[in-house]
């Protein structure tokens, strides 16, 4: 399935899963991104994380991700866009918000002067 897509495609066909995930068990989106050693979620936020190191990774390597991104970065961005779009009544804002990930996904590392 996502091992025969281009590396950016399985990515992003992953973050709209975690994304739609994320919404749907709205109570879970803060026990994701919990790292305490005793966290009930645990196990769970560390197979999110493989997962997302790995797609990451293929896609970096690829050189079509930012190599200064990492797998926790995205995890945070995405949960963050669950939690804050949970009672918003504009439908369309969580996806408006991942396609500024994904974009930013692809860019450059902003560099001050």
């Amino acid at each position: 399935m996502l091992s025969s897509e281009s590396a950016d495609d399985a990515l992003e066909h992953w973050l709209r899963a975690l994304l739609a995930h994320a919404r749907v068990n709205q109570g879970m989106g803060s026990a994701l991104m919990i790292e305490e050693p005793d966290a009930p979620g645990l196990d769970c936020h560390q197979l999110i994380l493989d997962a997302a190191a790995s797609l990451l990774t293929r896609a970096q390597q690829r050189g079509t991700a930012r190599a200064d991104l990492t797998a926790d970065d995205l995890v945070q961005l995405v949960v963050g866009i669950a939690l804050s779009t949970a009672r918003r009544e504009d439908a369309e804002q969580p996806e408006r918000l991942l396609a500024l990930v994904l974009d930013a996904t692809h860019g450059r590392p902003h560099r001050s002067e």
